[in-house]
């Protein structure tokens, strides 16, 4: 497949304070990044803490479309389809 995949990515962030059943993955390319950007350049995985699978915002595994990047604060609103 074409595009980067999650694993790409050059930055990462965990955040699971806002639910202890979960712990958020963020990983960007852009390495200049930061948690309080306003800029929707994140994918993010969830992971299930109790059973450990997980999945992606919005369904996406890779940065083929930009447009479906989420920001920090979105990623916790966001939807994680299996």
């Amino acid at each position: 497949m074409d595009g980067y995949r999650f694993d790409d990515g050059v930055t990462t962030q965990i955040d699971n304070t806002t639910n202890a059943a979960y712990t958020y993955i963020y990983k960007s390319l852009n390495s200049n990044a930061t948690t309080t950007d306003g800029k929707a350049q994140w994918l993010c995985k969830r992971v299930t803490n109790a059973s450990g699978s997980s999945s992606f915002a919005n369904g996406i595994d890779n940065f083929l479309r930009p447009e479906k990047l989420v920001t920090i604060a979105s990623a916790l609103d966001a939807t994680y389809p299996v």
